[in-house]
């Protein structure tokens, strides 16, 4: 019979030192305990980043220096997913949560140990200045691995004892902690009922590692993507934990380099093409010391297996793995007792010589794992998609919100092709964004969230002739005016006479400028003449004009008949001079009567300034005149339309330019009174919309009309506007392919005022398509859209694969960028999984690829196709509720044990018939009052019709 032995434990305290908690050894060697997260997320494809990380730990090596180990694990458990939000009150959030839970998923938990060795003597000595030197080390690794984000944070004494617990015990996916007895055997440890096997990755009697190793590998997933060499431990079979310990030591240099040249001389002594060999391998290693300064270590590293069950088929599967790195590891693991115990935390000290092997800290620290998984975010503002592995995260989707800035502003641009899940994920977006108190305006243009808008109750407007989209953006009060509203105006106006990409002149804009003020201005102060300063500023200006640019201020009609008046008045004036008696008499009465009758005094006739002067009244008086006559007594198009043709004559004819008023009275008389469209820009809008926390505008109808499309996108685009300034929430304004109706050089400066706007306001905007030529061929949308969205989505992209260059140089996208691109649906990731998309993510300069999977209600509401919103719409209708609506057509497919498709085709036609024929609810409540029926009625129905 075996020998029992009580396990002692092999630390003997832990004290707290300048708030470190620093813990012991049996030997004496005192060690901390840091928790940390690799730096490098899952899938990053950054190959920067994975050499980043190795010259991290190579200052980390050379900030310790000789006598200190570095012993990382890194421990990867399968855990069943449990949500904090499964009691959330949103009906679709909750089945969300729901789809999730239980599956599972590997998690990552990383802990780096690193220890002070004693140095062996007779008598043993305490050094307090070594000590010292130890807690400031300690202090500037805590700092470096900061540096690079890693989060690292000393564990206190509670969490080392509960680190060592669940080290002894290979316990971490269980609260509860117990010690169980110990068992070894050659091959493997038992551990209570769990078995446990260390795999050495190197037999030191013959190291049969690659000839040349970097921090990473790649593999082909259509593109070469870097991964840690080690990333397979992730998939791993049928295990529960693996701890993969990583230990360097770091010995005395000189030392170290003495016991080389000593075996080189050895090796040399001997000719022997193996000695040879050795010999020009030591002088390689001696040159790399002498020129790079690069530092020998002792490494070691094992992966420690730990199960429930059989752990044969997780060990032969790491083994082909290593293997297929250029690896093999050590096939006589015997000491499992040890290699157990050297893994346990600050126990390194413990490792045999024939456990470590001699390389170099470049070498040894390629095989340290680097990655990290994708975890929630710390924000208010959490949108939840999946990892790469299928289990929900939730990030910040703003960018701005949580605890790490990515963006300046939160609008979005989204490019999918056809096909690749585009609709699901705004639609899953904006799901989650309506319950976190953000107002939706969504301009659509195929029906694609009518029932993301039915499950919120929200308001559906579809254009159509009989009620088209229409609102009055004239009617504003006299506070509401002001820049931004003159622009938007002035873009309508343009828009009405120019269409999207007609051509502006300068000195048309002005026009429209002076008009839309005076139009305004006459509304809320109605001219009533002007003031004596007014007058004299007026004649200033027309003199300083006329001095300048010698302007005619007569017109020729006036010029001909002055110049008659003057040869009348020199023949009259010379009958004065040598008429007699009654003649002269008769003459100055007749000239008296013609400077009346002409509104000229003789002064004027003989003097060009005095006549100037006169001119320049009367030109005062007639436009004081004009200008009375106008009147301004309703704000709508109608009257701004009668406004501008009396207006715009009087600003050319007194500023000499023109204009082409009788195209723009042409081009705008359909939307004046009487027109075919009067009722687009005359009719109140209707302002219980600003009230409504989703509101679609669905314009299908009018995607084809050259002139209405913009039109009504921009009146739109205002209500959005309007809805901002006035709610004080999150508003989101989500423009499909609605926005290539706008995207023309006339209207680019209203869309940057939109989108410099909207993040003053708490707001988003997002421009969804799926054209790839659209945003290259268009420069507006880089000028005025791309360039103002620090946020991209964009789907799966192989089909552009072959002139990704263009696109990629139009959304600033890096070599990093684009290879996690092409990853997009690309992993072995879809095991156990309902049909999902993924989508990349880019916040400023941070991207990352998720997973689009939703439950089968999110399915059903966010569907596009014609016959499953059909079948789900009859069942809503049943039950006169959404909710149970929806449950029960997904229960009663269960029930069916029909394939979704089939049972799709099942309800769409039987409900469908009978929807066609008769009431559905009355036949429902007449003939189906059990509920259990209905699925059975459903198939027998079917049956028979086919």
């Amino acid at each position: 019979m075996l020998k029992k032995k009580d396990f002692e434990a092999p630390w003997i305290g832990i004290e707290m030192i300048d708030s470190i908690p620093v813990f012991y050894n049996r030997r004496g060697d005192y060690s901390v305990c840091i928790r940390c997260e690799n730096p490098i997320m899952q899938f990053a494809a950054n190959t920067d980043a994975f050499y980043d990380f190795h010259n991290l730990f190579s200052n980390i090596i050379k900030t310790l220096g000789a006598g200190y180990i570095i012993q990382k694990q890194d421990i990867f458990c399968k855990e069943a997913f449990h949500s904090n939000n499964l009691n959330a009150t949103d009906y679709l959030s909750k089945r969300y949560f729901e789809h999730f839970e239980n599956r599972i998923f590997t998690s990552i938990s990383t802990y780096i140990t690193i220890t002070r060795q004693l140095q062996r003597s007779k008598f043993f000595a305490w050094d307090s200045k070594e000590f010292s030197t130890f807690l400031r080390n300690i202090t500037k690794v805590l700092s470096l691995l900061n540096s690079k984000d890693m989060g690292a944070k000393l564990l206190q004494p509670k969490e080392l004892e509960e680190y060592m617990i669940r080290v002894i015990s290979c316990n971490f996916n269980s609260q509860k902690l117990s010690l169980k007895n110990i068992k070894t055997t050659s091959e493997y440890i038992n551990i209570g009922e769990k078995k446990l096997q260390s795999i050495s990755l190197v037999d030191i009697d013959e190291v049969n590692l690659p000839t040349i190793i970097k921090p990473y590998k790649e593999i082909n997933v259509g593109v070469k993507l870097p991964v840690d060499l080690l990333s397979f431990i992730y998939d791993s079979p049928e295990i529960e934990t693996i701890i993969y310990n990583q230990i360097i030591e770091i010995p005395d240099q000189r030392n170290e380099s003495n016991k080389l040249e000593a075996k080189k001389r050895r090796h040399k002594s001997m000719p022997d093409p193996a000695n040879d060999l050795c010999v020009e391998d030591i002088d390689k290693v001696q040159s790399d010391i002498a020129r790079e300064g690069k530092i020998l270590v002792y490494a070691h590293y094992n992966i420690m297996l730990a199960n429930q069950q059989d752990i044969t088929k997780a060990s032969n599967y790491i083994e082909s793995s290593l293997f297929d790195c250029g690896i093999i590891p050590n096939k006589q693991c015997y000491n499992q007792f040890e290699l157990f115990k050297c893994a346990l935390p600050g126990c390194a000290t413990e490792l045999k010589s024939y456990d470590k092997f001699l390389t170099t800290s470049d070498a040894a620290i390629c095989f340290f794992f680097k990655e990290r998984l994708a975890l929630t975010e710390k924000s208010p503002f959490l949108t939840y998609y999946t990892d790469r592995q299928g289990i929900p995260i939730g990030i910040d989707f703003s960018g701005k919100e949580g605890d790490i800035k990515y963006t300046n502003n939160s609008n979005v641009f989204v490019l999918g092709p056809s096909g690749s899940g585009k609709s699901f994920f705004v639609n899953d977006t904006i799901r989650q964004w309506v319950n976190q108190d953000t107002d939706i305006v969504m301009v659509d243009t195929g029906h694609s969230y009518s029932g993301l808008c039915q499950y919120f109750n929200g308001k559906y407007i579809t254009y159509s002739a009989e009620k088209p989209i229409s609102m009055n953006p004239f009617d504003i009060t006299e506070k509401e005016y002001n820049v931004e509203k003159k622009n938007f105006l002035k873009s309508l106006i343009f828009l009405l006479f120019k269409g999207s990409s007609g051509k502006i002149l300068k000195e048309e804009e002005e026009i429209l400028d002076i008009v839309i003020d005076k139009y305004y201005s006459f509304y809320f102060n109605p001219f009533s003449g002007y003031s004596k300063e007014e007058k004299e500023s007026i004649k200033e200006t027309l003199l300083l004009e006329y001095q300048i640019n010698h302007n005619e201020l007569e017109t020729l009609r006036e010029k001909e008949k002055r110049e008659l008046l003057e040869i009348k008045l020199k023949k009259l004036e010379m009958l004065v001079e040598r008429g007699e008696g009654g003649e002269v008499d008769n003459a100055k009465r007749a000239i008296q009567n013609i400077l009346i009758e002409n509104g000229f005094t003789l002064a004027e006739m003989n003097n060009p300034n005095e006549r100037l002067l006169s001119i320049i009244e009367r030109r005062i008086m007639e436009k004081e005149a004009a200008l009375k006559d106008i009147k301004v007594d309703n704000l709508s198009f109608n009257s701004f339309y009668e406004f501008s043709l009396r207006m715009i004559p009087i600003i050319c004819n007194e500023n000499k330019i023109q204009f082409d008023l009788s195209g723009y009275k042409f081009l705008l008389k359909k939307f004046y009174k009487g027109g075919q469209l009067e009722r687009t820009l005359n009719e109140k809008f209707d302002t219980s919309l600003f009230d409504e926390k989703f509101v679609v505008f669905e314009i299908d109808a009018i995607k084809d009309d050259p002139q209405l499309f913009p039109i009504v996108t921009l009146i739109i685009m205002d209500l959005f506007i309007q809805k901002m300034r006035l709610k004080k929430n999150r508003k989101a304004l989500i423009i499909e392919e609605a926005w290539k109706a706008i995207a023309s050089e006339m209207m680019a400066g209203y869309i940057q005022y939109l989108y410099k706007t909207v993040r003053k306001f708490w707001g988003i905007a997002m421009v969804v398509t799926q054209e790839l030529d659209d945003i290259i061929s268009n420069p507006i949308v880089k000028k005025s859209i791309i360039n103002n969205s620090d946020i991209l989505c964009l789907l799966d992209q192989k089909k552009f694969k072959d002139k990704y260059e263009e696109i990629a140089n139009l959304l600033t996208l890096s070599e990093v960028d684009q290879k996690q691109i092409f990853t997009i649906n690309q992993l072995n990731n879809k095991e156990n999984r309902n049909r999902f998309n993924e989508v990349f993510i880019k916040r400023g300069s941070y991207g990352n690829v998720f997973g689009v999977e939703v439950s089968l209600y999110e399915y059903f509401t966010f569907t596009t196709e014609r016959i499953e919103k059909d079948a789900v719409g009859y069942y809503i209708e049943l039950y006169g509720d959404y909710h149970k609506g929806l449950d029960n057509f997904i229960n009663d497919m269960k029930k069916s044990n029909l394939k979704t498709g089939d049972w799709v085709r099942h309800v769409a036609s039987v409900l469908g018939k009978i929807n066609a024929e008769q009431n559905l609810t009355d036949i429902f409540y007449n003939n189906l009052a059990n509920e259990e029926t209905l699925y059975k009625f459903i198939l027998t129905q079917y049956h028979e019709s086919a």
